[in-house]
């Protein structure tokens, strides 16, 4: 959903035009924005507090940096549609939950 919903904010404007009205659409772009963080810091906190027992220097190193990307994903920087900062901003949160998953993903089962 996360990366989606960054995927698509270069284009919202030519989707509405187009009659194109899917969620990120009816959201705008600072709403979607802010979705997409949300639901990929969501996927850390999982990995994160998920396992059973305290979460270790890792997983907390990671909750820490995928919480400072999703502030990035909200901030109003790079709000111009051609902005590729969003969408570097999500490679970074969707790097570090597969970081996440690969060294905690054992334990979640």
């Amino acid at each position: 959903m996360g990366a989606h919903f960054t995927n698509v904010l270069p284009d919202i404007d030519t989707d509405l035009a187009a009659g194109v009205r899917g969620l990120p659409q009816r959201l705008g772009r600072r709403r979607s924005r802010t979705a997409a963080a949300l639901a990929l810091l969501a996927a850390s906190a999982v990995l994160v507090l998920g396992p059973p027992g305290p979460p270790d220097a890792m997983g907390w190193g990671g909750l820490t940096v995928t919480g400072a990307l999703a502030v990035v994903l909200c901030l109003p920087l790079g709000t111009s549609p051609d902005s590729r900062l969003p969408f570097l901003a999500t490679l970074g949160l969707a790097g570090a939950d597969i970081a996440l998953l690969v060294a905690r993903g054992t334990s979640l089962s």
